[in-house]
């Protein structure tokens, strides 16, 4: 099994920009979406006494299915190749296997879907797993893990600016989405040095979006140079199966690359209240990674009064006083 480059972050923080980046890079297969595996399958699923069919089951859903949901991947992956390959090679094997599983669904994707068998790397995409740097970099000893960051403010902004048009389709809220930012995105940050520290910098780079946003050429060939890798110009173009991919963001605004367009816009995209909350829960993280402070310490007291009664209400509240 080749070395595989484990590219994590925060939801809208630019790691699909980032993963896309490398498309058409000659050392490296690039898995073309999330993965997947580690959040609608690992470890939930394989911890419960699910028969190999309903395993199966659900990997056809989490990965095939999903897969030919998405309007940049018909005609260009070979869906019935790469599953056939797949289960023949996890045939027989162990599906609550993370290793087998994800070894076994790159080596298909590549060998279904890779031009030349002389790359360096595989390279898969998925959020949270800098949560589990740890245990995968035990499993995979040659991996290497590209961690973007961003400012968690301009973060904010970009995930509430999908509220209307999708998450409240979640049941989500405004207060619902900052509560997952400050818990979700604040352990990411804080794994982020954690990792950095306990792996190595030859193991573990973190990438600030602004430096990749405001000087691509330079950060990426940087990243090169860690992977030890040449720099190729279309690693400043993000792509999916050599097509240029213009983004995803809620304002359907269309970038043909990496565009500064939106670094600190939080000033006119969220409330100073907001700003002042994320401020003063991400103080140290913000600090660490070189992101400025504005807000006042009586603003941070009033964001934090107000956010908490909602917050207290919606998960910790208990009524004790209630007859029933």
């Amino acid at each position: 099994m080749k070395p595989i480059i484990f590219v994590c972050g925060h939801r809208k923080g630019g790691t699909s920009m980032f993963h896309n980046l490398f498309d058409g890079h000659n050392d490296v297969s690039v898995y073309p979406v999330d993965l997947n595996i580690l959040y609608g399958y690992f470890p939930q699923f394989t911890q419960n006494s699910y028969s190999v069919e309903q395993l199966k089951e659900r990997l056809n859903r989490v990965i095939f299915e999903d897969l030919q949901t998405i309007p940049a991947l018909q005609g260009k992956v070979n869906f019935r190749a790469f599953k056939s390959l797949f289960y023949e090679k996890v045939s027989q094997h162990n599906l609550n296997d993370i290793d087998l599983v994800m070894t076994s669904l790159l080596e298909s994707y590549s060998e279904t879907h890779t031009k030349n068998n002389y790359f360096k790397y595989h390279l898969f995409k998925e959020t949270s797993i800098e949560l589990y740097a740890q245990e995968l970099a035990e499993k995979f000893p040659n991996g290497k893990f590209l961690h973007l960051i961003r400012d968690p403010r301009d973060n904010f902004a970009s995930i509430s600016s999908g509220l209307d048009t999708k998450y409240q389709g979640y049941g989500d809220s405004k207060n619902s989405l900052m509560f997952s930012m400050i818990n979700r995105a604040l352990y990411g940050f804080k794994m982020a040095a954690i990792n950095k520290q306990l792996l190595g910098e030859n193991r573990y780079k973190v990438v600030r979006f602004e430096d990749l946003a405001s000087n691509p050429k330079s950060v990426m060939t940087d990243v090169c140079q860690w992977l030890e890798i040449p720099y190729q110009d279309c690693l400043t173009i993000p792509s999916i199966f050599g097509e240029v991919n213009q983004g995803n963001n809620f304002e359907d605004i269309k970038f043909n690359n990496v565009s500064s367009e939106n670094v600190g816009r939080w000033r006119e995209r969220i409330s100073t209240a907001d700003a002042a909350l994320i401020e003063l829960m991400f103080k140290e993280e913000m600090l660490t990674f070189d992101y400025q402070l504005q807000s006042s310490d009586a603003e941070k007291a009033n964001s934090i009064g107000e956010f908490y009664k909602w917050m207290n209400y919606k998960y910790l509240y208990h009524d004790r006083f209630t007859s029933e």
